[in-house]
């Protein structure tokens, strides 16, 4: 099927359970498991397929690999002095959870005296209408040291699958490689001040260390915020089109910038078809935007060496029109292309199909 185009004019509910989660049609984000799996990794955050999950299907960024559960994975500076250096088999043996609704909290404590620090690390879903379907995962670092400090800090995850630089302060990691097999994108932005690094910028290989860094200034006693960034997950399968995604996501949280765009996903009943058969052509339209598109227009011509079924043309919230070759009335022309006007608004990851049958010639 050819000739798909779309015309969109821009305007300037997620279901999720009782923990850090969220549920994107087929795949679910989760960010509040500090757990080791079978393989030795300690899980951070992940996607996983939403039926008949395994171990192994879960890819994302994790505390540490399966090599090195004693690598550090966050540090506290004072300065230029190290006060905390905390592992990830550490953290996940020794930092007490708190689980509030879709808030899960961490707190661990290290240190004496003067160098005593405790660490609280925060992931909660909040409400962002910028996002795909209008949720994200927020993770904040606080810390509060004895005395006054001048604090940075440094976060290193470990991405499992190929991770890519996304926009000036953003990665994805994707289990596949561009080409290959459709894979969504887990993603990380940075904001509030927190800079999200991969070496090289772009690298295939797995293991990839992500740094995430950031620095404040704290008084005696007080909590301060660290590191801040946001994840989420592409909600369309497709390589090009998720890569896109991830492009404005991370406009809209580092930049604040709207971007209205649409991808399209062509698909059909039948593959080989003979002479004779009635196909049904699926149209997918999916806004891969960080903002809301309205008066949304799919356009399809109807394939070579087939006819259309006069009525066939449908679609959920839709008004069809169709569009004939011209003749001498009063012949009726032949129809040469359908139109449909989406008559809702589609938020950034909605989606919706619209179809149609031809017969081939």
């Amino acid at each position: 099927m050819k000739n798909t185009f779309i015309i969109l004019f821009a305007l300037s509910s997620i279901a999720f359970g009782q923990e850090t989660s969220l549920n994107l049609y087929d795949y679910q984000l989760q960010a509040n498991s500090i757990t080791k799996t079978k393989s030795g990794k300690i899980g951070f955050i992940s996607l996983k397929p939403v039926k008949n999950a395994k171990e192994e299907q879960a890819f994302g960024y994790w505390l540490s690999n399966n090599t090195n559960a004693s690598a550090v994975f966050l540090e506290v500076k004072d300065g230029q002095k190290t006060i905390a250096s905390v592992t990830a088999k550490d953290f996940s043996a020794k930092a007490k959870s708190q689980l509030k609704g879709t808030k899960t909290s961490f707190s661990y404590s290290t240190g004496s005296g003067a160098n005593a620090v405790t660490i609280m690390l925060e992931s909660d879903v909040i409400t962002d209408e910028t996002m795909p379907l209008g949720k994200v995962i927020q993770i904040t670092v606080k810390a509060k040291a004895a005395g006054n400090k001048n604090l940075s800090a440094v976060m290193t995850l470990f991405g499992d699958g190929f991770v890519r630089k996304v926009g000036t302060n953003g990665i994805s990691n994707s289990r596949t490689e561009k080409g290959k097999a459709d894979f969504p994108f887990a993603i990380i932005v940075g904001n509030t001040g927190t800079t999200v690094n991969t070496d090289n910028a772009i690298q295939k290989s797995a293991g990839k260390l992500v740094k995430l860094t950031s620095a404040t200034i704290a008084s005696s006693g007080e909590e301060v915020e660290l590191l801040s960034f946001r994840t989420h997950a592409s909600t369309v399968k497709n390589f090009e089109k998720a890569s896109k995604q991830a492009a404005n996501i991370e406009q809209a949280v580092t930049n604040k910038k709207n971007v209205t765009e649409f991808s399209l996903l062509n698909s059909a009943s039948k593959t080989n078809p003979f002479p004779g058969d009635t196909i049904i052509y699926y149209i997918t339209y999916h806004n891969i935007g960080n903002s809301p598109g309205q008066d949304i227009v799919v356009s399809n011509d109807i394939p070579v060496n087939t006819f259309y079924v006069d009525g066939s043309a449908e679609g959920e919230d839709a008004e069809v029109t169709i569009n004939r070759k011209k003749v001498v009335p009063p012949q009726q022309g032949e129809v040469i292309s359908v139109s449909w006007k989406i008559t809702k608004q589609v938020n950034p990851g909605e989606e919706g199909t619209v179809s149609l049958k031809a017969v081939i010639r």
